[in-house]
């Protein structure tokens, strides 16, 4: 992040980067009801070009992952990498049994 304009864009990168390392047992889950939605909405504007290429490879790598029968758990997280790498902003990341912020057993 060389300037502070692009601090917001770097912690998307690191949000994206984190969710790829451990993707199972992860959701994501996008904010709605937000009083401060317009940056994110430009911020998803601003990143969609980049996104957009982003989510093709992962798209293409789930295909991939598809064919075979034990690549199905794979490709089905390329999927959900692929949505988050369309519209970061506003997205957060969550365990699978976490229900507003609490871990259920």
């Amino acid at each position: 992040c060389c300037t502070i304009i692009l601090i917001p864009f770097g912690k998307q990168c690191c949000k994206i980067a984190h969710f790829s390392l451990l993707p199972f047992g992860m959701h994501t889950h996008h904010k709605h009801g937000c009083l401060c939605r317009c940056p994110h909405v430009i911020g998803n504007i601003l990143w969609l070009p980049i996104g957009l290429s982003l989510a093709a490879t992962h798209i293409l790598a789930a295909v991939v992952f598809f064919i075979s029968i034990c690549g199905i758990p794979f490709g089905y997280q390329h999927c959900k990498l692929a949505r988050l790498a369309v519209w970061p902003f506003g997205a957060e990341i969550r365990a699978q049994h976490e229900v507003n912020g609490v871990l259920l057993p």
